[in-house]
């Protein structure tokens, strides 16, 4: 009765009976028809140009429709969410909402999805400059919904006529209807396929691949995503310090804690990040959430993921490529877990006499701490924590070798400090440290590392130092060379 009033323009009527809906569905538990009628309030206020009320009504509609696991409709509602994001000139948040809507919308298969999304497209491709490919994927909407008998629901055909005329009006007259007539002849998958490839989008298999006899074109790899609101940043589009105190940086800004909502947001990216070659749902779940019930997995993935792409602010960023869910490294993504095992390992790799000494020495900076050491992570980190904690003392003994082998004692003692700091019962780095100490006539602090090592020793394990040690503490007392 409320879509009978709604299309009778009677909105008064609308509200009221879809309120007495959303009223009526939450006494008696129904969540999935409180969910579409608070879908429906969001829609009678948008319609209005009320989109403050819009977007509390989608966003309380979202909870409940991830909850239920309604694919469909949590794309309808983040598209929707979209269109509120645009109309307060939030767009990089829309594009964040729009890319997953349009995965989900494919992923469940609805003919009209492509459609929703070209729409919404529409204005974000005006932001960026691209007005005549918007003229182009916004006609290809319409083409679609009329081959199948639909027409735009009231809220979208209000938006949409109105993104139409400000497309008129900035092309002019004669070419809007060149590219207007451009996108009714065209199939709106492979339109929709090429707009996402001019954001840096993928699609796993579910839009066609773009065309190159398409007069869409893409813009230079240069151009900024949104000219007037996301200014061109120097440097990566992503950088994450996670060796030691965590921050994360989106084009040279810092992702504030607040923006994560929860914790496990921030975990999935580093998760990601991790994985380079990308992780399955089922996967990603046995790492976060290996004893819960399926349904709840795929509330929570989802959710976790909304969230990400929301705190960092570029869909584009996270990828559902070949049934995996992956960072795109290709946009420029800086981390410096994988920029630290790289640059130790090559290192590594070479004779101790040709040891590339400055380069082991950049790349042990990087180690500024444990990895995630504050972050609160789940088990999953671990054994790489530990790999990475064992790289780096064998950086550190590799470059303290190196240094000692040079003569210069005083450097390699630091190096070794540097390795007891970390592990404080390495024996081996003890002993380096008490012959540095020697050789650079600082024989009584060479016998004060070793009545640390054996107080330790002692206390954790019950253990006396080896004989090896104990030999050089024995020399050290006899003031013999060492």
């Amino acid at each position: 009765r409320a879509s009978v009033a709604q299309a009778e323009a009677d909105l008064t009527l609308a509200r009221a009976l879809r309120t007495e809906a959303a009223e009526v569905a939450w006494r008696a538990g129904d969540r999935e028809s409180e969910a579409r009628a608070l879908l429906g309030l969001g829609e009678l206020a948008r319609q209005q140009d009320d989109y403050s009320s819009a977007g509390s009504y989608y966003e309380r509609s979202l909870a409940l429709l991830r909850e239920l696991g309604e694919p469909f409709h949590v794309s309808v509602a983040l598209n929707n969410l979209a269109w509120v994001a645009i109309a307060a000139g939030r767009f990089g948040e829309a594009l964040v909402l729009l890319a997953e809507a349009v995965q989900l919308g494919a992923a469940v298969g609805n003919q009209v999805s492509p459609a929703f999304g070209l729409a919404t497209f529409a204005p974000l491709l005006h932001a960026r400059g691209n007005v005549e490919t918007a003229a182009v994927a916004l006609a290809a909407a319409y083409q679609q919904l009329a081959a199948v008998g639909i027409k735009p629901p009231p809220a979208d055909a209000h938006d949409w006529e109105r993104v139409r005329e400000k497309l008129r009006s900035a092309l002019g007259e004669a070419a809007f209807e060149r590219a207007w007539a451009s996108g009714l002849t065209q199939s709106p998958s492979i339109v929709l396929a090429r707009v996402l490839e001019m954001f840096g989008l993928t699609m796993a298999g579910d839009v066609a691949a773009p065309s190159a006899s398409s007069p869409v074109e893409s813009p230079p790899a240069a151009a900024p995503l949104f000219a007037q609101s996301v200014p061109a940043a120097p440097g990566p589009a992503l950088r994450v310090l996670a060796l030691g105190p965590l921050e994360i940086q989106c084009d040279g800004v810092t992702v504030p804690i607040t923006a994560w909502r929860a914790a496990r947001p921030r975990e999935l990216l580093l998760f990601l990040l991790c994985h380079r070659a990308g992780r399955t749902r089922d996967q990603i779940a046995l790492a976060f959430w290996p004893d819960a019930a399926p349904a709840q997995i795929k509330n929570n993935f989802h959710v976790a993921l909304h969230y990400l792409r929301k705190a960092i602010g570029r869909a584009e960023l996270v990828l559902f490529d070949r049934e995996r869910y992956r960072v795109n490294w290709d946009l420029g993504v800086e981390f410096d877990v994988a920029d630290f095992e790289t640059a130790v390992r090559d290192a590594l790799r070479q004779p101790p006499s040709e040891l590339p000494a400055a380069a082991l020495r950049d790349a042990l900076a990087r180690y500024r701490g444990d990895f995630l050491e504050d972050a609160g992570a789940g088990d999953w980190h671990l054994e790489l924590r530990d790999h990475l904690r064992r790289l780096y003392v064998d950086g550190l003994l590799a470059l303290g070798t190196h240094e000692e082998a040079a003569s210069r004692f005083a450097e390699a003692a630091e190096l070794n400090r540097r390795i007891l700091t970390v592990d404080p019962l390495d024996e081996e780095a003890s002993r380096r440290l008490m012959r540095c100490h020697a050789r650079l006539g600082e024989r009584a602090e060479a016998l004060r590392e070793f009545e640390r090592l054996a107080r330790v020793l002692r206390s954790e394990f019950d253990a006396e130092p080896d004989p090896a040690t104990r030999a050089l503490a024995e020399r050290l007392k006899r003031a013999e060379p060492v």
